[in-house]
Formats: structure tokens, sequence, C-alpha cells
């Protein structure tokens, strides 16, 4: 049987290797992006963005209801008085 702190490196290893993953496909999902702007594709753009989005809030361990409550305080801030 293995010890706690042998199995907690190796889960801690694995998340490293969940991240790292997500960060470089976050850059690919940048460069997607980039490119449909470059082809003026605009409801690709919007897609892409959300996915990317998606995939940060997955990184920042951000959750639906404090992804909600910062988009109510961003509208809040832009919408005319």
């Amino acid at each position: 049987m293995q010890s706690p702190g042998i199995q907690m490196t190796k889960l801690s290893l694995r998340v490293d290797l969940a991240d790292d993953e997500r960060r470089v496909l976050l850059e690919r999902i940048a460069d997607l992006i980039a490119t449909a702007k470059r082809l003026d594709l605009p409801d690709s753009i919007h897609l892409l963005n959300m996915a990317y989005l998606d995939l940060q809030t997955k990184i920042h361990g951000i959750n639906d209801e404090e992804l909600e409550a910062f988009s109510r305080i961003v509208r809040s801030s832009i919408e005319p008085l």
C-alpha cells in the first residue's frame, strides 16, 4: 500500500499535466480565433471565443455561479442608466 504522500504527488502531477494540456489547447484556440478574424468569420469567432472562455474558467476553477455573477456586474456597468 502506498503512503498518502506518494498518492498526492501522483495526483498533483496528473493535475499539472492536465493544466499544461489545457493551456496548449487555449493557445490553439487563440490561433484559430486569429485565423477566423482574418477570414472574417464572425459566427466562428463567436463560437471559438465561447470555447476559449469555457476552458479558461476550467483552468482557473471558476464555477458557473461565479461566472454569472461576474457577467451581471459587467452588464450592469455597461448598460445605459
